[in-house]
């Protein structure tokens, strides 16, 4: 989401144009850091809690389709109806829109996870009974499911935005002379520099503190529900770095920089907590909690499949077809590298932990 760093300072300037083309207006949009990133932060905690609620509510006997398929068509199905109304959503609050894309829908979806899955199909982990054919066939089968429900799910949420655009549920900008206006966004970053908040912004402010501090504190104190608070207190450093990270996307047009470098770093960092957590050193209950906390809230944040499934969506398709291969295969080759090598190394590994959701 490197081009999201985007805030409403609405310094428009009408442009004199012919009576045939439309009017037009370029909206300048300075940051302001803080509002982006208690944004950021608030919606990255509502996404973990999301997504782990949603893998809990469908973990269950006989289950028909994987559990992890249920959050990343969530994230995808509401980024495209998020993308879609982009404008829109700028020109009331950008720190609205960053924190609904970057925040909420990249901490819904979760790319290390789908790896991890990926790679235990591979391995027919934890119960090791299938033949080696089944278990390509299965590996295959995860990959393809997941890349395949995430990428119809993003345009589904697309049709939808343009069905509540032709429901005339919003109204397109005007000027003031009552003709439509053609809004051109322009980025403007920056670390300084002070510029108004709107109430939008102070309440997304504050809201974003407060559910800090909150899960912060119900991780600590609080007995029940740990899997929640203390995963929702690890998920926004996961999502405040790949948002960090998004300007590298610029570098290549072709190849997202910035999205694969967050997702590898957290399929890296879920690879070596996976290990840790089934090596057999038998790590205390309180351990257990922290690797798993660590596994869906710092690495889920840090890696999404909504932006990245919006990226395969806007580059060429030569060039959207090499950036997913290279994806899915760095990240397997990551996992077979951590976990798999153990596997070979001492066996089947020992479910000494809870596997990471």
């Amino acid at each position: 989401m490197a081009s999201h760093a985007l805030e409403p300072g609405q310094r428009t300037s009408n442009a004199a144009l012919s009576a045939e083309s439309p009017a037009t207006a370029t909206v300048i949009v300075p940051v302001r850091p803080v509002a982006i990133l208690l944004s950021i932060t608030l919606f990255a905690i509502a996404g973990t809690v999301t997504r782990v609620g949603l893998i809990a509510l469908h973990t269950y006997t006989d289950a028909p389709l994987p559990a992890g398929l249920y959050p990343q068509a969530v994230g995808c199905l509401l980024l495209g109806v998020f993308n879609g109304w982009k404008t829109r959503l700028l020109l009331c609050s950008s720190t609205l829109f960053v924190g609904l894309g970057v925040g909420l829908c990249g901490s819904i979806t979760t790319f290390s996870s789908w790896m991890l899955w990926s790679y235990q199909a591979f391995f027919d982990w934890p119960r090791a009974t299938r033949g080696a054919f089944y278990d390509v066939l299965a590996g295959i089968g995860i990959l393809c499911a997941h890349l395949l429900v995430a990428s119809a799910a993003y345009q589904l949420g697309t049709v939808w935005s343009r069905m509540f655009d032709s429901d005339h549920a919003w109204t397109a900008p005007t000027d003031a002379s009552g003709k439509r206006v053609v809004v051109m966004l322009r980025t403007e970053r920056g670390i300084t520099g002070y510029t108004s908040y709107s109430a939008i912004d102070i309440a997304l402010m504050v809201a974003g503190a407060l559910a800090l501090v909150g899960f912060i504190l119900c991780a600590v104190f609080a007995s029940n529900g740990r899997d929640y608070t203390v995963s929702g207190a690890f998920g926004p450093p996961g999502a405040l770095l790949r948002y960090y990270l998004s300007p590298l996307n610029g570098k290549r047009r072709s190849f997202p920089i910035g999205t694969f470098t967050a997702n590898m770093l957290g399929t890296l960092t879920l690879a070596a907590l996976f290990s840790v957590g089934h090596v057999g050193l038998d790590p205390s209950r309180t351990a257990c909690m922290f690797l798993a906390a660590l596994s869906d809230g710092f690495c889920g944040c840090l890696t999404t499949v909504s932006t990245f499934i919006a990226e395969l969506h806007t580059l060429r398709p030569s060039h959207a077809h090499l950036y997913a291969a290279i994806s899915a295969a760095t990240g397997l080759a990551i996992m077979i590298s951590g976990p798999g090598t153990l596997y070979w190394a001492v066996g089947p590994l020992q479910s000494t932990c809870v596997p990471p959701a």
